[in-house]
């Protein structure tokens, strides 16, 4: 086999099957939990045999997982549940690890050769939001098929959240690979009909934000970048105090809003509120990973919120408090700032312009939906990451 074939084989393949996640996402979300970290695993150990050339790895990318990885295990020397914090170090590192290896490869991957399949990213993003569309308003045909449903069962549309977020998260990357206007402009509108009809308030948000950040940021300004900076990190610090204040100041008021109560906003500020207040009892290093999963005891006013348990925090900084303490969310933090220091850095204006809207968009759904650890949200968001190297691989090229 030719030498061209094979590159047509093996970056033709890797990209269609990274840029299908999205799709299946519509029906089997937690598949993104392993899908993107086997394909880039796979990728990576083929890669060096295929074209005898090394993959180098992206050091950051796995010291920030070897870091996540002994915080979480660490924590199970005083977490509520220390059995099950340990299974879910276990199930971490098998999200992290390869999803190290996913960026590496991406990052490494000569784009030239990338270039020619990239098309495939933005079509599936196109094609998985119309798909969302059409199949909640024909009887959900492709969910129900994929899960072996039949047509008696019921169930909520909110099933479709995750791809809908899934879909947010990477628009802002496929959009940057679309080049023509109108390409763009019809790529743009292929996502109105999902955005109309969805029940995820939180990936409404985090495309608004999104497009604020893509058209508004100054992003040549070295004070803008800093104060922003500064800003994520103290609001992470803050976090439980902003929490505990907002909701005896304004929950009642939210709760009156036609259109904050459809957002449940005051279920979640009732739940920040009990969630900061258990965090603050132990406030240096907390109550181990996960740990809201095993209290079932907290203090709940049970105004908006029933129940005394919750899941997850629904925000990603108190997570980090009632995990890990003051030690977490410094890390968290620190985690954040070193992230978007590197965009102020290492990018061009445009690159950070697909960069920090996915950043924001993220970091939106973080503080409002889904708990940090879940397996199909770290899969995502190592998906999401290595659709925004591609397109900074192709706006580089343009500037140049």
């Amino acid at each position: 086999m030719g030498m061209k074939k094979k590159e047509t084989i093996f970056f033709g393949l890797l990209i269609a099957l990274l840029a299908i996640m999205p799709v299946l996402a519509i029906s089997i979300p937690r598949f993104l939990a392993f899908g993107p970290g086997i394909i880039g695993t796979v990728f990576f150990v083929l890669y060096p045999f295929i074209f005898k050339a090394k993959v180098s790895l992206l050091k950051p990318a796995f010291i920030i997982a070897a870091a996540i990885i002994a915080l979480a295990a660490l924590s199970s020397l005083w977490a509520v549940d220390p059995d099950f914090a340990l299974k879910r170090t276990i199930k971490i590192s098998a999200v992290l690890l390869p999803g190290g290896l996913l960026l590496s490869l991406i990052n490494s991957m000569p784009f030239d050769k990338t270039k020619p399949y990239l098309w495939f990213i933005p079509a599936s993003i196109a094609a998985a939001s119309l798909l969302i569309f059409l199949d909640q308003n024909t009887g959900e045909p492709f969910y129900r098929t994929v899960r072996g449903m039949s047509n008696n069962e019921s169930f909520s549309h909110a099933v479709y959240n995750r791809a809908t977020v899934t879909v947010i998260i990477c628009l802002f990357s496929a959009l940057a690979l679309v080049k023509k206007p109108l390409w763009k402009a019809l790529f743009a509108t292929s996502l109105l009909p999902m955005l109309y009809i969805t029940q995820s308030q939180s990936a409404q948000l985090a495309l608004i934000l999104g497009l604020i950040f893509m058209f508004a940021f100054p992003y040549k300004s070295k004070t803008a970048w800093y104060n922003f900076i500064g800003s994520i990190f103290v609001l992470i610090l803050a976090a439980p105090f902003i929490a505990i204040w907002s909701f005896n100041e304004f929950a009642s008021s939210v709760d009156s809003m036609s259109i904050m109560n459809q957002a449940y906003a005051a279920n979640r500020m009732e739940i920040w509120d009990y969630v900061s207040r258990y965090a603050l009892q132990n406030p240096l290093y907390g109550f181990g990973i996960e740990a809201t999963r095993s209290i079932h005891d907290f203090d709940a006013h049970e105004i908006y919120q029933a129940g005394k348990g919750i899941l997850h925090p629904h925000n990603f900084a108190l997570q980090l408090w009632i995990e890990f303490g003051v030690i977490g969310a410094l890390a968290g933090g620190a985690f954040t700032s070193y992230l978007l220091w590197s965009m102020r850095h290492h990018l061009t204006p445009q690159q950070c312009k697909i960069m920090l809207p996915t950043f924001i968009a993220a970091l939106s759904v973080s503080a409002t939906g889904y708990g940090m650890w879940q397996g199909w949200w770290l899969g995502m968001l190592f998906l999401a990451t290595a659709f925004c190297i591609l397109a900074g691989k192709q706006v580089k090229e343009t500037e140049t």
